[in-house]
This record gives C-alpha cells, sequence and structure tokens, in this order.
C-alpha cells in the first residue's frame, strides 16, 4: 500500500464532497495506438497484445488496489498576503471549491499541484483499477464519475444523459477533441473519507 497525491478541479472536489464521485480517470501516457487490446496479467499487471498475438507490451498502473490518494485542490490562506509556510492546520485554510463568487474571484489562489499533504481534507482508498479505452464507458460508470452532478450544476451538459455529460466534461477539462481522441486511461474506483490521510492513519 502506498500514500499519493492526486489532482482534482473544484467541481469534481464538491462531487467527491457530496458523495456523488466514486471513479476517476486518467490517460495514460505513451500508450498504443489502435490495433491493440488490455489483458489483466495477475492481480496487479496488464498487458496489451497487438492484433495477431504480437508484440506484447507489459504495463503496471501507477496507483494500485489498497492505495491511498490525498486530494490535492486549489486553495490559499484565509488571510490575504499570509504565507503557507506561517500555516499550521486545515483551520488556516480556504478551498476554491467551498468559495462564493466573490470569494472564487480572488486572483491568489494556490494551484493544487502546490498544495502540501498536511492540507488535503480528502483521502481516496482505491477498491479497483482497469485500464480500458476512454469511450468504454458504461453509463454507471459515467454516473460514478459524478455525472450528472458537477456538469448538471454548471450547466454545461443539462439534460443530457451521463456518458455525454462525462464527454462535454472531458473536453472542458483536457481540450476540444480530446473525447474522440479516445485515449488508453487508467480508470480507478474509490471510497472517500473526509479527513486528512495522516490524521485519518493516525486515528485508526
Amino acid at each position: 500500500m502506498a500514500d499519493k497525491p492526486i489532482l482534482f478541479s473544484a467541481p469534481m472536489v464538491r462531487a467527491l464532497l457530496d458523495g456523488t464521485k466514486t471513479q476517476t480517470r486518467r490517460v495514460i501516457k505513451n500508450a498504443p495506438g489502435d490495433g491493440w487490446h488490455m489483458d489483466r496479467v495477475g492481480p496487479t499487471g496488464f498487458q496489451w497484445t497487438c492484433e495477431g498475438g504480437m508484440p506484447r507490451m507489459s504495463y503496471r498502473p501507477p496507483v494500485a488496489v489498497g492505495d491511498r490518494l490525498y486530494v490535492r485542490e486549489r486553495f490559499r490562506p484565509h488571510g490575504l498576503g499570509t504565507p503557507i509556510s506561517e500555516c499550521r492546520d486545515l483551520d488556516d485554510i480556504m478551498f476554491h471549491a467551498d468559495a462564493d463568487e466573490a470569494e472564487g474571484a480572488v486572483l491568489d489562489w494556490k494551484p493544487s499541484i502546490h498544495m502540501p499533504r498536511w492540507a488535503s481534507r480528502l483521502t481516496l482508498t482505491i477498491t479497483d483499477v482497469r485500464v480500458q479505452k476512454l469511450h468504454a464507458i458504461s453509463e454507471g460508470d459515467a454516473v460514478a464519475e459524478g455525472m450528472g452532478w458537477a456538469a448538471f450544476k454548471a450547466g454545461e451538459a443539462k439534460g443530457n444523459c451521463p456518458i455525454s455529460s462525462f464527454r462535454i466534461l472531458w473536453n472542458a477539462i483536457n481540450g476540444p477533441g480530446a473525447w474522440d481522441a479516445n485515449p488508453w486511461v487508467c480508470a480507478y474506483t474509490f471510497t472517500v473519507q473526509r479527513g486528512n490521510i495522516d490524521q485519518l492513519g493516525a486515528a485508526a
């Protein structure tokens, strides 16, 4: 079991907090193109096989069942101009996902990549890992991705089915044409706990 960070946008953080998001998909870099299929090999590994049976390429996802992920999100200290080094606990932090319109317009939100581990308030425990093409997502998977909650609430996909909502959101996050590219992705299923990963570990 390993502890690792994972980044989420504000709408997805709200879906995590709301209890409607239990899956996420992340693009696999340098994956093969068309003409390959994927098989599971053992409990943690996968293997791409080209049409005809050869060649084969092994792949091990960066996250495994049992790993814990601490969520990084946009944030800032409560006090304007206060350096993060002077913050001591979660009470000193504001989260962009919680901000109202006026607070959200503040320009000094810190990028999620810079959130320190101690400031994370959400912990995900991985319960399943799949490797698949993006278009293989089912309607149930799309619902588990938070559809239609985040996309509907944002007014981006109102009235669409969950997969259509997810397609719209995927393009909004990854750029025009990202859905049509149909990349290989890791699909992670997880449980969500509210609390800092180290505090939860200490309590256990």
